[in-house]
């Protein structure tokens, strides 16, 4: 379950020196898991192995259950040795991983044989059931507080609403490890609510116990949570399979809905991104239920601008804008906007990436705390340089770009960054489905007119959907650009359409259009 190192020193190492490593681990008495035994052989590493061997003992009786993940692993050889039952794994001449920007987790592409004594999910959830459900227990002061939040909410949803928000807000997350049985079983829900904190499984915890009060059920979820999410194989029960835990809440018989109590700033319904796609395990007192977590369409994970912009004859921009999100982008707008006396220094140097000596004049933001009303915020900006000279005389307009998608979903590089190899190896993982939608319109200086607009583009792709339109008017130019990534995997036999369909975005983006000021602008 948990990770040793110990450091080696060694000599000056040579190409072709081959170090080799032979270590045993016994276990000799029961931990606080009891019984259980899991753990995963891989078969393959970053460098060159010239033989692994995993040996297993165990007593004649003891019941274990391997797999062989996706059948990459080596075939086992079993013999009986006195009272132990010896199983041994072994392969020679194993290459090197070769890594791939964006590829998939190595648990799905490395050769692995997983072991376990649990039979199936069932079995493990009655186990684990059983390792929490006295933690799940409600005193007169979660009762108390529970009829305190729901206090006039006239449905069960609105119910559930207030639950989520004060667990989300007024329990403060920890994320940090916990030795000993604390790291896996959860503090009781009394203490949690007592001391105002506590890490996943504890909020998943009282949110199950707050639920109870009202009347609806509501289960721990075993989930690995983590972004650019790879195929997960849940064949075999193990705790390795895991890092995070959440809630399912048992709407009615055919509906739930998963609640993610780490989730700050996310609204009532809105997971974070780590947790969309995965493969979970929702704990029950009769069975592990595996299910999987949909992913959220682009357009409910997307950000939303529009914005007016005065030019004038010395290049710069004079900007109105108003940025509402969806998903992902409202969080993380909610977030940079929670320190109402910070907001200008965390926003300069955003418009000052693309536009050297951008500044900010006003920001008003709606409540970033208020998880029950949609966040916008406008921002006032005056940024220089929007305006270049071009070799002929005109001057090219250098446009503005949404920089919280590029932020979160391109993490500050370039849509080209997802398709630079011109053949991959395995397949392609990307972010969540998402969108950016943003609507500008320049206002040209006097005497400017508009000498070259770039084509249309209208681009749709089982990969998303690119569209770049202009509209000229008077003396304002017009521009819509959408974007939306649909998938979150490329295969490797459909990169080279992906790849031109960044290619064609990205040739769109580089066309820019040009205005003429009739020889009056310098």
């Amino acid at each position: 379950g948990g990770g040793r190192a110990y450091p080696i020193r060694f000599p000056p190492l040579l190409p072709g020196d081959v170090v080799e490593v032979r270590y045993r681990v016994d276990d000799l008495r029961q931990g606080f898991f009891g019984d259980y035994y899991g753990e995963v052989f891989q078969f393959q590493d970053s460098v060159p192995l010239d033989h692994v061997r995993v040996a297993l003992l165990a007593p004649k009786g003891r019941e274990l259950y391997f797999h062989n993940a996706q059948g990459k692993g080596p075939e086992v050889v079993e013999q009986t040795q006195g009272e132990e039952v010896v199983r041994v794994w072994e392969r020679r001449d194993i290459a090197p991983l070769e890594p791939e920007p964006n590829m998939p987790w190595l648990k799905e592409v490395i050769p692995q044989i997983q072991v376990s004594t649990f039979k199936d999910w069932d079995v493990f959830a009655r186990w684990y059931w059983g390792l929490v459900k006295s933690q799940h227990e409600a005193d007169e002061a979660i009762k108390a507080k529970v009829l305190e939040l729901t206090k006039g909410a006239k449905t069960t949803e609105e119910k559930l609403r207030r639950i989520y928000n004060f667990v989300v807000t007024d329990i403060r997350y920890s994320d940090a490890w916990e030795f000993g049985v604390h790291g896996f079983k959860p503090y009781s829900a009394t203490k949690i609510y007592a001391r105002k904190f506590g890490d996943c499984k504890d909020k998943a915890t009282l949110i199950g116990t707050m639920c109870g009060v009202i009347g609806v059920e509501a289960h721990p979820v075993l989930i690995f949570g983590e972004d650019g999410r790879g195929r997960e194989d849940l064949t075999l029960p193990l705790m390795g399979h895991f890092n995070h835990c959440i809630s399912y809440v048992q709407l009615s018989k055919d509906k739930g809905l998963f609640l993610d109590g780490t989730a700050e700033y996310h609204s009532y319904g809105n997971l974070p991104s780590m947790d969309y796609g995965a493969r979970v395990v929702v704990i029950t007192p009769e069975a592990g239920l595996v299910k999987e977590i949909p992913y959220r369409a682009a357009d409910a994970n997307a950000v939303s601008e529009t914005h007016e912009v005065t030019l004038t004859k010395d290049g710069q921009g004079k900007v109105k804008s108003t940025l509402k999100g969806t998903g992902t982008f409202e969080v993380v707008l909610r977030q940079l906007m929670t320190t109402e006396g910070r907001r200008v220094q965390v926003l300069e140097p955003r418009y000052g990436q693309r536009y050297s000596g951008a500044k900010v004049e006003k920001v008003e933001a709606t409540n970033p705390t208020d998880l029950d009303e949609p966040f916008q915020l406008q921002v006032e900006t005056v940024l220089p340089g929007m305006l270049r000279k071009t070799p002929d005389g005109g001057f090219e307009l250098r446009e503005l770009r949404s920089w919280l998608f590029d932020l979160i979903y391109l993490r500050n590089g370039n849509l080209s960054n997802l398709a630079a190899d011109s053949t991959r190896t395995h397949d392609l993982v990307l972010q969540v489905p998402s969108a950016v939608d943003e609507s500008v319109r320049y206002t040209l200086p006097e005497g400017a007119s508009v000498k070259t607009v770039p084509d249309a583009v209208k681009l749709e792709t089982p990969f998303g959907i690119y569209r770049r339109v202009y509209t000229r008017e008077g003396g304002t130019l017009e521009v819509r650009r959408v974007l939306q990534l649909r998938t979150t995997r490329i295969s490797k036999e459909q990169y080279a359409e992906f790849r031109k369909f960044v290619e064609q975005i990205e040739r769109a983006e580089r066309a820019r259009p040009v205005l003429d000021f009739g020889g009056g602008a310098q």
